[in-house]
């Protein structure tokens, strides 16, 4: 019995301090009954005494948490667990968030289980909200433009925001956080200069501003400025270093511009010969370095002060300049005019004419807030004055000596185009004259014979050829202004070419008497080339030093070759180009000889589409020519060949195009 008693009243002793206890104290049996709750949970919960001793367990938690309840307390059964989180319900339906510890012991002389309940909703609610401001805060420090670190003292990274991790071309913070900046892929250099800003931070314990260029992984380069602060943890004790960088890349640039433009002013400022200065009624801001030219004294002395030039004017034009100078000139500079000029006296007494122009700067209300003026030595102009008539007169004599000159051109223009529409309609009118009188000769049938027939026949068809050339040049000339001339390019022996052109006329000079001798220095070259106008060059030549060959002269036609050009040389031993003609030989529609006194036929086209087919090769055409003795001319001729899709051509001669090709080329020669 007495034991009995001092159990009860060790009961009665628990109760009374489990009472006092601002925590959740429950005694339940092995089923989990309730067997006893103490007064704070009475309070907090809403049930009696009474209605606790009637609930189980179970009974206080949520329906949704029943089944992991089961299988918590099943374990406290067996004694493997102690402590767990666990919601429960007060009378009125809240739900509370209680920390329990279970201790096992003895109530009613029966096994039983101690279970404490700290009421940690409010600690829950305070970690959500933490949890809450630390996301919120991390989402706005990742908004933020600028870049945001945090090193520990040894500097790995404990925190930083996305600008940081794009700044460096980095995926994501996992690549930065954990690690220190030798473990992140960056350029060794920068590394060592941040690791050293880190510790003068560190150890001076100050906030420091560092600018660093940085080369960014597409080779860009930027420019960042980050400005580091010791950081101290809730102790006061120092634990890392946090900083905040921002791309200041713009503004170097900026920086750099100005600087630029500052030099570039300066350069401008130092290489103008003329003064300009900037300032107040109160002083000179700026004044170019011409001014210590032009005045002979230091721009000093005008900084100090901005009416010391007024002691260097000439006395004559001192009272004016006063007048200028002072009230009127607010009048001129409000209409944006002031022109004057005057005279200065230098130090070493040398008197030198000024022209002035100020112009006014306003602002938005049309206020004058500075003055820009421009001073010019015109000194050699005030000299020149007196030899201005002179000059005017001189002007005017050239000016008459270059419009006798235009009227002398435009009357040689019209000399030319005379001549051309005489030549033309001479060389038009000519064959068909005696093509017209040929035919009227074939139709007297009667008294004409067959060898007659023949001949009048073939001097129709000369001349029906001199036509066709005539017209063939005409129609060349106009494409080649046009530039719809084609160019047929081709890789061809260029020996082969101009030996076979310059054999197949041979027999037509042996008729003249006239001997073609060709010779080369090579026996094959390829070059780029069109071979039609190859024929059409060769055939123009040799066709010109037939005509003015006469029976016993010589032709020699040679091909040589100097550094990346050949020269093909047609040389005749005719009666030459006066030296003053030669100049005009290539010009369209112009002939050495004059239609009354020339001793050949021609239209003046032939040399000159000679000269632009010879250009359209990448070549040139030269002559040179002794009077009365020989005349030689000149191809000069690009060695190369088409590169792309290199193919050579083979050159095959087709006789009857290229006699057809020499009857009309020679057509105006008469054998």
């Amino acid at each position: 019995m007495l034991e009995h008693k001092i159990v009860k009243e060790n009961e009665n002793n628990f109760r009374n301090l489990f009472n006092t206890i601002e925590s959740f104290i429950f005694v339940v049996d092995i089923n989990a009954n309730i067997l006893f709750a103490n007064q704070c949970a009475i309070r907090k919960l809403g049930y009696s005494f009474e209605e606790f001793l009637k609930l189980n367990i179970f009974d206080l938690h949520p329906k949704r948490y029943l089944a992991e309840a089961s299988k918590l307390f099943t374990m406290i059964v067996q004694g493997k667990l102690k402590t767990c989180p666990l919601p429960i319900l007060s009378k009125g339906g809240i739900e509370i968030e209680v920390e329990v510890q279970i201790t096992e012991g003895i109530w009613n002389e029966e096994k039983a289980f101690f279970a404490v309940g700290k009421d940690i909703s409010q600690s829950k609610i305070m970690e959500k909200e933490l949890i809450k401001q630390r996301m919120f805060l991390e989402s706005l420090i990742d908004t933020i433009p600028d870049s945001i670190l945090y090193k520990d003292l040894n500097g790995v990274y404990l925190e930083c925001n996305e600008a940081f991790v794009k700044r460096y071309s980095l995926s994501d913070k996992s690549k930065i956080i954990g690690k220190t900046d030798y473990e992140i892929d960056r350029d060794k250099s920068l590394v060592e200069t941040f690791v050293k800003q880190d510790k003068e931070v560190l150890s001076t314990q100050e906030t420091k501003i560092y600018e660093n260029e940085i080369v960014l992984t597409n080779g860009d380069i930027s420019y960042i400025e980050t400005k580091k602060s010791p950081f101290y943890d809730e102790r006061g004790n120092l634990s890392g270093v946090i900083g905040v960088s921002r791309d200041i890349t713009s503004r170097k640039k900026i920086e750099q511009s100005l600087k630029e433009t500052e030099e570039r002013f300066n350069q401008i400022a130092n290489s103008i010969n003329d003064v300009f200065w900037i300032g107040t009624d109160e002083k000179v801001e700026y004044v170019s370095p011409a001014f210590e030219k032009i005045w002979g004294r230091s721009r000093d002395e005008f900084y100090k002060d901005n009416k010391a030039f007024y002691k260097y004017i000439h006395k004559e034009d001192l009272d004016r300049m006063h007048n200028i100078l002072g009230v009127g000139q607010e009048v001129y500079l409000q209409k944006g005019i002031f022109n004057e000029e005057y005279r200065i006296i230098r130090p070493d007494g040398s008197i030198r004419w000024i022209w002035a122009k100020r112009f006014p700067i306003k602002d938005s209300s049309g206020i004058i807030i500075r003055k820009v003026g421009i001073g010019k030595d015109i000194t050699e102009l005030k000299i020149a004055q007196e030899e201005l008539i002179k000059a005017k007169e001189e002007i005017f004599k050239k000016e008459l000596e270059k419009q006798s000159l235009l009227l002398n051109q435009t009357l040689e223009l019209e000399k030319l185009r005379t001549e051309f529409f005489s030549n033309l309609s001479h060389e038009l009118r000519t064959p068909l004259n005696i093509i017209i009188g040929a035919l009227q000769l074939l139709e007297c049938n009667n008294v004409i014979s067959e060898d007659n027939r023949d001949k009048y026949l073939k001097i129709i068809k000369q001349n029906g050829y001199r036509l066709l050339r005539l017209i063939n040049n005409l129609i060349d000339s106009t494409k080649i202004d046009a530039g719809f001339m084609a160019f047929n390019a081709q890789n061809l022996n260029i020996i082969s070419l101009v030996e076979d052109i310059t054999l197949s006329v041979v027999e037509y000079a042996k008729l003249k008497g006239i001997n073609i001798v060709f010779d080369t220095e090579m026996e094959e070259k390829i070059i780029c080339c069109d071979p039609d106008k190859m024929e059409r060059i060769m055939l123009n030549i040799l066709s010109n030093a037939i005509k003015f060959c006469t029976s016993g002269d010589s032709i020699y036609v040679n091909i040589s070759k100097k550094q990346k050009y050949l020269t093909i040389s047609i040389k005749d031993t005719g009666i030459g180009i006066p030296a003053d003609k030669i100049d005009m030989l290539f010009l369209r529609f112009r002939q050495v000889d004059n239609l009354l006194t020339r001793r050949c036929e021609g239209s003046g086209i032939g040399l000159s589409l000679v000269k632009s087919f010879v250009e359209m090769h990448g070549g040139e055409v030269t002559v040179s020519s002794i009077f009365g003795k020989e005349t030689e001319f000149f191809i000069k001729l690009p060695d190369r060949v088409i590169e792309k899709d290199y193919e050579l051509t083979e050159y095959i001669m087709d006789e009857e195009k290229l006699v057809e090709k020499i009857k009309i080329e020679f057509s105006d020669i008469y054998f």
